[in-house]
């Protein structure tokens, strides 16, 4: 993951600012005079660099860009003391801002910055600022006006001065999940065709400072097979997620163990999910894939402003034997692996175009398309019709092949030694 640092300098315009100016410390700290200190602030952006992903994304977010900043400046006892609501004219990637603070220089101030709020935030404690919440209410609210994200961010206790510069790291509150899946391991004759994948269980809200654990989650994006084309096995597609810490999976070393040990945080723990088409010699229908994200199989961890890159391997008959809490096989369908073909040799000794009915089954029972199709060898010897009807024309040898509709590659046979006999 290759981290790029933006120092954003751009011309801003200060809009709106806080009422009144907060300069004593609350709960009874005497912070004596206050000064008007003109400061500067500087927003250090951290943005992840992923190479490739998917161009066909419907949720459109663009990384670099900054609409607003809200600023609130607050003192050792919680309280803040100036608050501004600066917007960004040129909606340039970059941005920088100079204002005056009244603040005591012999105190301890901590500066929060949110990027792409889209509106003026008024709090008067630290503690509503920790409590801030953005929520979705559908995945397309994850990109702010103008595709921007929204960013927060908070210095260390610091002091303020005339001429001091402060910079402010900001981090995006979302994070980035891309997804790779290798198909080579699977078995000869296995046929998979990714139908969707679709991101599961994003957090429906976040804490813009403080960890966070999901409650409500809402569906992610989906990506159906025309968004998919090539990419999947070679660049990769990519979702965007809000965090969510779903802790450790104490035991589990793969992702099926992980999602059987997480019990009830299943319901939360953020997943891929994969869709397929599959056939195999036994098994035909649609298969899902759950794969449940974190930083490894030993836990369910989405941190904000991080890339996770996750490859899937199918391998040999791609699990459609297995349904568990990662894999769902209940739509797939048997097919017909065995055909008894009664009798198995006829010897006619009669007249031309005499007729003898050979009789066929297709195993399992519990295979839905059991449609068998009837050929011949040598037709002009002995035909045979869609209800294995054969009909004898010529003396010789000849063999009559029945074979699944569904699987062509079972079949059975009869063979057939013909003498007619003349009449009249």
């Amino acid at each position: 993951m290759r981290k790029i640092f933006l120092v954003l300098m751009a011309v801003a315009v200060c809009v709106c600012s806080c009422a009144k100016l907060h300069v004593d410390g609350g709960d009874g700290i005497d912070v004596g005079a206050a000064d008007s200190v003109r400061v500067n602030f500087r927003f250090v952006h951290y943005v992840d660099s992923v190479a490739g992903g998917n161009t066909k994304a419907v949720v459109a977010l663009d990384e670099s860009v900054i609409n607003d900043v809200n600023l609130f400046i607050v003192n050792e006892a919680g309280g803040v003391v100036d608050c501004g609501y600066i917007i960004n004219a040129n909606n340039a990637s970059s941005l920088d801002c100079s204002r005056n603070v009244l603040v005591q220089p012999s105190r301890l101030y901590k500066v929060y910055i949110i990027l792409n709020w889209g509106a003026p935030i008024v709090v008067n404690s630290e503690q509503q600022i920790k409590d801030m919440k953005y929520a979705l209410s559908s995945i397309n609210d994850i990109a702010a006006g103008g595709g921007g994200i929204i960013y927060s961010g908070v210095t260390e206790s610091i002091k303020l001065y005339d001429g001091v510069t402060v910079e402010t790291p900001v981090r995006r509150i979302v994070s980035k999940v891309s997804l790779v899946c290798d198909f080579s391991g699977l078995d000869s004759g296995v046929e998979l065709e990714v139908k969707s994948v679709s991101l599961k269980n994003v957090p429906g809200d976040i804490l813009l400072f403080g960890n966070n654990v999901a409650g409500s989650v809402i569906n992610g994006e989906m990506r159906d097979s025309e968004q998919l084309l090539s990419g999947l096995s070679t660049t990769g597609v990519s979702f965007y997620t809000l965090e969510n810490l779903q802790g450790t999976v104490s035991g589990a070393t793969t992702n099926k163990q992980k999602g059987i040990l997480l019990g009830e945080r299943r319901n939360v723990a953020t997943y891929i999910e994969v869709v397929c088409d599959i056939v195999t010699r036994e098994k035909r229908g649609e298969i899902k894939y759950k794969f449940y994200l974190g930083e490894s199989n030993s836990n369910a961890n989405i941190y904000r402003n991080t890339t996770q890159k996750v490859k899937v391997q199918f391998i040999g008959k791609a699990s459609v034997d297995e349904n568990s809490v990662s894999v769902d096989n209940s739509s797939l369908e048997d097919r017909v692996v065995s055909i008894y073909i009664d009798p198995v040799a006829i010897q006619y000794k009669g007249p031309y175009y005499g007729t003898y009915r050979c009789k066929a089954t297709a195993y399992p029972e519990s295979a839905p398309d059991k449609r068998l199709i009837w050929e011949s060898d040598r037709p002009d010897l002995a035909s045979v019709d869609e209800y294995g009807i054969i009909t004898f024309l010529g003396n010789g040898d000849a063999t009559i092949c029945v074979r699944s509709a569904d699987n062509p590659n079972i079949l059975a046979y009869c063979v057939l030694t013909i003498t007619l006999k003349r009449t009249g």
